[in-house]
């Protein structure tokens, strides 16, 4: 089935506009309410501003056509320009004072947004229908231009704008009420050609978004000093040239055609606004020839057209962009109501542990989202307290997606997981996290202290026991010889500006070959000292011989814990209690090394070949030293 596009996915969104400003005042009124109250505020001021400013020269006109005393003109002057003074002055400062409070609501809102994909369910996070909303939602929320700022200006505007239309179009209905029909007729016929080309537009630019992406792509691909070796050695540099120029021509001739639409939009405009115009002022003219109107009134009613016509452009204006802005703040208050799979409030409290935890896996089957097959499927097993396991197999044989399932990190499709005896899902799945510390076979670190990343919940951190998990992972001898030791900040290199900026900040920041982060991971796997220890190819990174001395101080450092050990190198898990040896989805075999070996199946055979290989390696590297 086709992936949906974003443009389907907003004419799905349960929220309609009223629904969307509802939420939004609420939002409002719990974090921010100054931002109502000089929403209201600017409301009055602006409508009082322009209202005084369309008067302004009919009243004085009047003033003098009735030969009021100089007094009385002087006074009408003074009244209107100070309304015009103070009106402009207090909306200016509304503005600029109403910025912060829009701000800092959209900055909450922000992290609402950033709350929800940090702690919503991993199950979640892997699915790419969760990845598309949450870039709506934090496009729509991300930065000061975005949806939830607009949408205050937009409202703003709304509602001055129709404050302005009743007022303005009683004024012009008293004179002529056929004169205000046309010119309303007009004014909404050019407002809405204008909604309906940028419509076309903005469906358009999802096309040319994409474009955008692809040649930012590029871009940063160029600037990779990774794929900088690739580009040169591989000859790519002209092929990369010719792509980039190739979207560049794409996105040119679009801006061509988006050019002569608005242009041809321009001159319908101009037409519009002569046709509306000219017959203001044709039936104006003709009141006042016939002198059925006063000078000062031809003045106000003339005002009343220019001024009832920016009105109505405004209301539908305004009325389109807070609907177009409303379909993607919908999708972001939908994206933060996405249900969790797993139990975040409540549950069961953790059995004690105080003989181990035991954790059982019950026909177990596990098939990710928009897959065809399953990733592991009837699996049954049993993790004893304080044993050692080792899942080992091929590329592809679901090792990866059994230790998640163990985590707790996916729920199965079908089957249950038990924590001595009790299913995992009747337990805060954050005090189930509590039990496990893990190191993944795909890592990154923080740019950060290497203390906070080892110790990210201890801000004064354990020195003996830092020390003791640093010398296991062999990394204690590379920090203790940076600058900064554990203060350092770790980089990862890729760009300049990294670079830059912690210099500018004099800190001292050092970059990590993969092998020395990998055991950055283990220290803070270790530090953590959680009674269950998950270590899926954590020395991917290293060679054999050195893998093998790891796992030999794996086996005497975790003698009090149950440890789950995964690796392709099967020779590298020799000391575990049980093997399990997974082949597309399944546990083929299951026993001791010796055991294993002692079958001649599938096992046996990949040890015999990876012997082979690993024996032919270690000698060309005792060659080279």
């Amino acid at each position: 089935m086709p992936k949906k596009t974003t443009g389907e996915k907003k004419a799905r969104t349960k929220y309609n506009v009223w629904q969307v400003i509802f939420k939004m005042t609420q939002l409002a009124w719990k974090h921010r309410k100054s931002v109502l109250y000089i929403c209201i505020a600017l409301i009055l001021v602006t409508a009082m501003q322009r209202i005084f400013e369309l008067l302004v020269s009919p009243m004085i006109l009047s003033t003098v056509e009735t030969k009021a005393p100089l007094s009385k003109l002087m006074g009408t002057i003074l009244l209107f320009t100070c309304g015009i003074l103070v009106t402009s002055s207090v909306k200016q400062y509304l503005e600029t004072i109403a910025e912060h409070g829009r701000l800092q609501l959209t900055m909450q809102m922000l992290n609402n947004a950033g709350k929800k994909y940090v702690g919503t369910s991993y199950a979640n996070v892997i699915t790419s229908d969760f990845e598309d909303r949450s870039r709506i939602a934090f496009n729509s929320v991300g930065f000061s231009s975005s949806y939830a700022c607009t949408i205050w200006y937009d409202l703003v505007s709304l509602a001055w704008n129709t404050l302005g239309f009743i007022v303005f179009g009683f004024v012009l209905g008293r004179f002529n009420w056929l004169l205000m029909g046309a010119i309303l007729i007009l004014s909404a016929a050019g407002a809405t050609i204008k909604i309906k080309l940028d419509y076309a537009d903005e469906g358009n630019m999802k096309k040319i978004r994409k474009n955008f992406g692809q040649a930012w792509y590029l871009v940063d691909t160029m600037y990779d000093q990774e794929m900088g070796k690739d580009i040169r050695i591989f000859h790519m540099q002209q092929w990369i040239r010719d792509l980039y120029q190739s979207l560049l021509n794409t996105m040119r001739e679009w801006y061509k055609k988006r050019e002569t639409s608005w242009f041809c939009l321009d001159l319908i405009d101009v037409a519009v606004t002569f046709l509306r115009n000219g017959l203001g002022y044709f039936v104006l003219l003709t009141a006042i020839s016939r002198k059925t109107i006063t000078l000062s009134e031809f003045l106000l009613y003339t005002a009343a057209v220019g001024g009832f016509t920016s009105w109505v452009n405004g209301i539908i204006q305004g009325v389109h962009s807070i609907r177009r802005h409303s379909i993607d703040l919908g999708q972001y208050f939908e994206y933060l109501e996405i249900k969790e799979p797993f139990r975040f409030e409540g549950g069961l409290p953790l059995p004690s542990g105080a003989q181990g935890y035991e954790i059982t896996l019950d026909h177990v089957t596990y098939r990710y989202p928009d897959s065809e097959k399953d990733a592991v499927s009837d699996i049954s097993l049993t993790l004893h307290p304080y044993e050692k396991v080792a899942v080992v197999g091929l590329n592809g044989a679901g090792k990866t997606t059994l230790v998640n399932l163990i985590l707790g990190l996916l729920d199965p499709t079908n089957g249950t997981l038990k924590l001595n005896g009790i299913d995992i899902r009747e337990f805060n799945r954050k005090d189930y996290y509590t039990l496990f510390s893990a190191v993944f076979q795909s890592f990154d670190a923080l740019q950060a202290p290497l203390y906070a990343t080892i110790a990210p919940l201890d801000n004064e951190y354990d020195q003996e026991k830092m020390d003791k998990v640093l010398s296991f992972a062999g990394i204690k001898d590379k920090i203790d010889s940076l600058p900064g030791g554990l203060s350092t900040y770790y980089s990862s290199g890729q760009f300049d500006y990294e670079k830059k900026f912690f210099e500018d900040a004099n800190m001292n920041v050092t970059k990590l070959s993969g092998g020395e982060l990998q055991r950055v991971m283990l220290a803070r796997a270790l530090y953590k000292d959680g009674p269950i220890l998950i270590l899926d190819e954590p020395t991917a990174a290293l060679d054999p011989i050195a893998e093998n001395d790891m796992y030999q101080q794996y086996n005497a450092f975790t003698a009090q814990k149950t440890s789950v050990f995964i690796s392709h190198r099967l020779a590298s898990t020799r000391f575990c209690d049980r093997i399990l040896f997974m082949d597309n989805g399944h546990i083929k075999e299951e026993g001791t090394h010796e055991s294993l070996l002692q079958k001649h199946g599938a096992y046996a055979d990949l040890f015999e070949v990876q012997s082979r290989y690993y024996q032919k390696e270690t000698e060309e590297m005792s060659d080279e030293i």
